[in-house]
């Protein structure tokens, strides 16, 4: 069995018998429109979203037999639009998240950018600055998982707000970690890098996995139109993708 199973999963309206593996040690890409069923398939692998059939299997053990608690020692979850509470320094809000408050790992402060932020107040951070933030602190949960190549992490919209330049950081960084035996999967509306980024694709349509495979099998004017209700042009030269929406679609 694959590192990670789905088989049958169904959520009320919003899933519907998805089933799916991925190996360890790969990049899973989610595409599709909003309302698609991206965000509720992460929270189902997070392990934070009960379904109601099917089963989802960790190296062949069910998730509904892992706590939260050991789940938390090697599955971080990034969730989109996540706005702070408590005005503190940034610097004191991750280590809430730092195991045994050691140093903020190197890996990520230059992936990120964050040490000139370290003594902001979180709330006085911009967007990007926010979410830049939110992503290390995620990564930071389960740093000594990360660092064995034995994590599992999940990201929902993490290039939400990010300028381009900390996009390709972010990117650059998950292919380093699925190198060292990580598994991570994150949600997109970014095509062009889903293309260079991603091993294997997932493409979700009214709460259906309609489409899964490489870039090259996915990436593709049909299979982008079926997702996106929307024709396109794609043209690859190597590793560069040229990938324009058209126009809207008929709906179906």
């Amino acid at each position: 069995m694959s590192y990670l199973s789905l088989v049958d999963i169904s959520v009320d309206d919003r899933l519907d018998k998805v089933t799916c593996q991925v190996e360890k040690g790969t990049v899973v890409h989610v595409l599709g429109e909003n309302g698609a069923g991206k965000s509720t398939a992460l929270l189902v692998i997070s392990g934070l979203l009960a379904f109601a059939s099917g089963e989802v299997f960790y190296q062949r053990r069910k998730l509904k037999g892992i706590s939260l608690s050991e789940l938390a020692t090697f599955r971080c979850f990034h969730q989109q639009g996540v706005q702070p509470v408590f005005d503190l320094h940034v610097d004191e809000y991750l280590s809430f998240y730092r195991l045994n408050k050691v140093d903020i790992p190197q890996k990520l402060e230059q992936a990120f950018e964050i040490q000139h932020l370290l003594r902001k107040s979180i709330t006085a951070l911009s967007g990007g600055e926010l979410q830049r933030i939110e992503l290390c602190r995620s990564l930071i949960q389960v740093w000594p998982a990360i660092e064995s190549g034995q994590a599992l992490l999940i990201f929902d919209e993490p290039l939400q707000a990010l300028d381009i330049r900390h996009q390709l950081s972010f990117l650059t960084l998950t292919r380093q970690l699925a190198e060292r035996g990580n598994t991570l999967l994150l949600s997109s509306h970014h095509i062009d890098h889903s293309a260079r980024y991603a091993d294997l694709i997932w493409c979700f349509q009214n709460g259906k996995l309609i489409a899964q495979g490489g870039a090259d099998e996915i990436i593709t004017p049909h299979i982008l139109e079926r997702t996106y209700q929307c024709q396109f042009d794609v043209k690859e030269s190597g590793n560069s993708w040229q990938i324009d929406a058209l126009r809207a679609s008929d709906p179906r």
